[in-house]
């Protein structure tokens, strides 16, 4: 039997206009900014691999590109819910994926959801989720974390222990 969740209209009220912080995102995107971008306002995908060309965790699906090369995320035709409006960047746009102490980039991409007409902001950064929340996150409104592994490219930052 599967479970069922049911969010509540006063949960989505609680979450308008606040940020979604996701550390060790990976590729997984689409879910939360599906999900939350009626309401929220700004994304946050941490990954230490974003921007690090042949990283280990990004390689597979194109993430390890400097961030000037990126195509926007939201972009494509398939995303005909969002207008691209614009992008900007801070800090190197590549890293060397061998150099432990990592120096940030933040990839922002900014958005029209056209349903809802709110624009949206998704902030992609290079770096630890830990560093990330404690010098990008001023007020939350939803973390969003599906795991993380000590293989199998994973990070090992385990955030719910």
């Amino acid at each position: 039997m599967s479970e069922r969740f049911i969010i509540t209209p006063e949960t989505w009220l609680s979450v308008v206009d606040s940020t979604l912080f996701y550390p060790c995102a990976g590729q997984d995107f689409f879910t939360a900014i599906n999900l939350f971008s009626p309401f929220v306002t700004d994304f946050w995908f941490v990954d230490r691999g974003y921007f690090s060309p042949g990283h280990q965790d990004t390689r597979r699906y194109g993430m390890d590109a400097p961030a000037d090369q990126q195509l926007p995320l939201l972009g494509r035709k398939r995303n005909s819910s969002y207008q691209f409006i614009e992008k900007c960047i801070v800090g190197p746009p590549t890293w060397n994926r061998d150099i432990r102490d990592i120096e940030p980039c933040i990839l922002t991409e900014t958005y029209l959801h056209r349903r809802s007409s709110r624009l949206i902001r998704i902030h992609r950064r290079r770096g630890y989720g830990v560093s990330a929340f404690e010098k990008e996150i001023a007020s939350l409104g939803v973390f969003f974390y599906r795991g993380d592994s000590q293989g199998e490219g994973g990070s090992g930052n385990l955030w719910m222990y």
